[in-house]
């Protein structure tokens, strides 16, 4: 998981956890003189694992093992906006990455290992058991539980976010974890928001949308929890 919260926040910002894959922010690199002292000790490495490539790197002096990272300018949008979470920091909230395949497999192959084959002791899951969708909304909740003990970030504004399948895991994790205050879903299809009809006791069996705004259920919205007494 990799958070990222802005640098000049008066106070604890709220936060949005994003399923998606998730890497470190580019780091500032070393350069210049310092670069070269470690692509040295690369290359002296490397001969010493294999003494033949001494000639190779003899033959090719301008080569390096380690090339400095080429700026690059961010990719907007599809509408020509800044990405989405150079939106959110410009709007003092947070963001997560948080990779659904570091918790358990997309795919049915790797359904005996994750968090489901770790309960299941490698065995096969019964027809009852979980999915991806409900492990990934289990691996968003110990997301949960480790944003909220950092004082940078709002414990009690903390959303989940996720389109298409991440999309129904979000709104998994929205159903199964009071905690989170927010659910934004993107293109998760109809279907699965559609199933049931929301009831006082069990809100989460419609679209988040539907549910705790009144609006028309759709495949897509953003959505507040709403304290039970409202």
């Amino acid at each position: 998981m990799t958070v990222v919260t802005p640098e000049n926040a008066a106070g604890p910002v709220p936060l949005l956890i994003m399923f998606g894959r998730a890497g470190f922010p580019n780091p500032k690199e070393p350069a210049g003189e310092d670069l070269d002292r470690i692509n040295a000790a690369w290359k002296a490495l490397l001969i010493q694992q294999d003494p033949s490539l001494k000639n190779v790197i003899a033959d090719h002096p301008a080569w390096d093992p380690i090339k400095a990272t080429p700026f690059q300018l961010p990719q907007l949008n599809a509408d020509g906006d800044p990405p989405n979470t150079w939106q959110l920091i410009a709007a003092g909230w947070g963001f997560a990455l948080l990779d659904p395949a570091s918790i358990q497999a997309d795919d049915g192959a790797g359904i005996t290992r994750g968090i489901i084959g770790l309960v299941n002791k490698g065995q096969p899951r019964k027809p009852e058991d979980w999915g991806a969708l409900r492990a990934w909304a289990w691996g968003a909740g110990r997301a949960f539980d480790d944003l909220s003990t950092d004082p940078a970030i709002d414990a009690k504004h903390i959303g989940i976010e996720g389109v298409s399948r991440y999309g129904k895991a979000a709104l998994v994790t929205m159903a199964f974890d009071r905690r989170f205050d927010l659910v934004l879903v993107g293109s998760s299809g109809k279907a699965e928001p559609r199933c049931c009809a929301a009831t006082s006791e069990k809100p989460w069996r419609a679209s988040p949308v539907a549910s705790t705004t009144g609006w028309p259920a759709t495949s897509s919205g953003t959505a507040r929890r709403k304290p039970p007494s409202q």
